[in-house]
């Protein structure tokens, strides 16, 4: 849990060390955040500023929203992909977000495969999050049942970052509006699933779903569940 509230990022990390004092921690978090607004202006081009905030604004919202595609048109009513898309692109190019997109029928490469224009958003670092998200610490610790829907978003932005961190590059499965795999990456000529669970429940029918239909030799099946 310690993770979901301080995030990766160097300088949280050496403030939780040694401190050990989650508010202290916050605090630089909301420097850091507060830092990469300023940069905006400075780095991107002018006139794509106020749509780089709308975008770096929304991911938050859209991670907590059950179906959590990445839409352009609920960035802001009336806006449209072309309005947004280099926005988007500056905000994946600095290293703030992370796209993780549609593969419906897996092959390698993946990427060959993927649907560029279904996909979802993620932050870079799970303690940025939640600090964008005003999600308290005591909310995480104490799990309360307010917070099952953004739990879940965690989860999956902590999975991703993890991947992320090992080199890999995360897709997602999806099979019409029936089943769902949180990510699909490859691995040796291999592709393994992986299904991300928010508390100690380890019902995975699509997980279940993909495998007998793909075949993976290998899988990941993550919960709360003592591995015991």
């Amino acid at each position: 849990m310690a993770y979901y509230i301080v995030g990766g990022m160097p300088e949280a990390v050496k403030t939780w060390i040694r401190t050990h004092d989650y508010a202290e921690v916050e605090e630089v978090q909301n420097e850091i955040l507060s830092d990469y607004a300023d940069d905006f202006s400075k780095h991107a081009p002018l006139t794509d500023v106020p749509k780089i905030r709308l975008i770096w604004d929304f991911v938050p919202v859209q991670l907590a929203k059950e179906n959590n595609k990445f839409i352009f048109s609920h960035v802001k009513e009336g806006k449209r992909s072309a309005e947004l898309e280099d926005a988007l692109q500056w905000l994946v190019e600095a290293g703030l977000l992370i796209r993780s997109e549609l593969v419906e029928k897996p092959e390698i490469p993946l990427a060959g495969a993927a649907d560029k224009t279904y996909f979802k958003l993620y932050m870079s670092d799970i303690g940025l999050l939640r600090a964008k998200s005003k999600v308290s610490v005591k909310t995480i610790l104490e799990e309360s049942d307010l917070y099952r829907r953004y739990k879940g978003a965690f989860a999956e932005n902590y999975v991703l970052n993890e991947l992320k961190s090992l080199g890999k590059t995360p897709f997602f499965w999806r099979s019409g509006n029936t089943a769902e795999v949180d990510f699909i990456y490859e691995d040796e000529g291999e592709i393994v699933p992986v299904e991300v669970k928010a508390a100690d429940n380890t019902q995975a029918k699509s997980y279940k779903q993909f495998c007998g239909k793909y075949k993976p030799k290998k899988g990941l099946k993550l919960s709360q569940k003592k591995y015991s």
